[in-house]
């Protein structure tokens, strides 16, 4: 839309078109570090349902579609449920019915099974109107064995007039989980954390280097005398001892592609984000981490799940991939609630805030990070002076 101003001057009228300033977005809440131990709560629909004067019950589900993955660790509940809002200003002796039914399945060759259900009645009388009821109806998925599954969350409404009339409304999400081993509370290593170079660029975000484990060579002496792991991981020590970075990569994205090991799988991919991290190949960096990604929870390694998914995501940002870098760190949030990693939350808390311009956190974290003889204090200390 344009925009005319008139303009008074000496000679009559001038008129300047002008384009209409654009409305400022919402910023979006970056999720911070947050220990509940509990549940995963995933909402699945906001019904909103609306009785008038005119008995027609008034429908909508509003649905929460294109869940991502879940983690839950062991004996805990994946919590699916429905928020919904119920208003009566007519029609008394209205009535809805609002569920969830949940189905489950081990994978997409298998019928869906149902699981459970649940269900609330409303109703209210024609002396309360008008009349608003605000709740959750939900179902609790528990697992008690590792592994994958997959999850459809059916929420609907059947909305009853008076006089009869019957709106019923009823949709579904389908999504996959994860069930994880509980690796407890992770005892805080602060020497792990620190990069093997010693030095951080304060223009990237800060990594969590606690699945650095000492480079190829390192890597290389634990595997097998003679084993096909072994020569390539031979072949990309040779690269990196000469500093042939490229090589080094070469080498072991083929110990990748050539290994039936998940955990050396999960090993190199960190390997390889690190690394690429250190040579400024965000790009790179991405790839390595989306493998390890990958690694981590095909194999039930949970905490260092949890620390792929910070670097990752923290990866995502520095390429302004801001979608993709807030989505991964809501997965990480929602693993690191259940189960206690302070190392781990202080970093993410250091750049979930500096993403958010949230001063308060950062200093936190700095704290934190100078307490401990942590390098890391003198990234945040550089990101607190460019925020006053």
């Amino acid at each position: 839309m344009l925009l005319v101003v008139l303009t008074l001057t000496g000679c009559g009228v001038k008129v300047e078109v002008a384009s209409e300033a654009k409305p400022t977005p919402t910023e979006r809440v970056w999720p911070l570090p947050q220990y509940i131990w509990g549940s995963v709560d995933r909402l699945q629909a906001s019904p909103r349902v609306v009785f008038s004067n005119d008995n027609q019950p008034q429908v909508q589900l509003f649905m929460q579609p294109d869940q991502p993955r879940a983690y839950v660790l062991q004996n805990r509940n994946l919590w699916v449920y429905a928020d919904y809002d119920v208003t009566w200003f007519g029609a008394p002796q209205s009535d809805a019915r609002l569920f969830i039914n949940v189905y489950t399945r081990s994978n997409s060759d298998d019928p869906w099974q149902e699981y459970d259900r649940d269900e609330h009645r409303l109703t209210t009388t024609a002396d309360a109107l008008p009349y608003n009821l605000h709740d959750s109806v939900g179902v609790g998925v528990y697992a008690e064995s590792t592994g994958d599954y997959e999850i459809r969350v059916e929420a609907g409404v059947v909305a009853t007039s008076a006089d009869g009339k019957i709106v019923n409304e009823v949709n579904a999400n389908e999504f996959s989980a994860i069930v994880l081993s509980d690796p407890g509370e992770i005892e805080a290593n602060f020497d792990a954390a620190k990069p093997p170079s010693g030095e951080l660029d304060p223009n990237q975000l800060l990594m969590d280097w606690r699945n650095w484990y000492g480079g190829p060579c390192a890597i290389r002496d634990w595997l097998d005398e003679g084993s096909v792991d072994r020569a390539n991981l031979q072949a990309a020590c040779d690269a990196f001892e000469a500093e042939d970075w490229s090589g080094t990569m070469a080498a072991l994205w083929t110990a990748i592609d050539q290994t039936e090991n998940g955990g050396l799988w999960a090993d190199v991919s960190e390997t390889i984000g690190l690394m690429s991290i250190q040579l400024g190949d965000l790009e790179g960096a991405r790839a390595g981490f989306e493998n390890a990604v990958d690694a981590c929870q095909w194999n039930d390694r949970t905490w260092q799940l949890s620390i792929s998914l910070h670097n990752l995501a923290s990866v995502q940002a520095m390429l302004e991939d801001q979608d993709a870098a807030y989505a991964t760190f809501q997965r990480l949030q929602e693993l690191r609630g259940q189960f206690y990693d302070e190392l781990g939350n202080r970093l993410t808390q250091a750049n979930v805030a500096y993403i958010s311009r949230d001063r308060d956190n950062v200093q936190d974290a700095h704290w934190y990070f100078e307490n401990n003889g942590l390098p890391q204090f003198k990234v945040t200390a550089i990101w607190l002076e460019g925020m006053e």
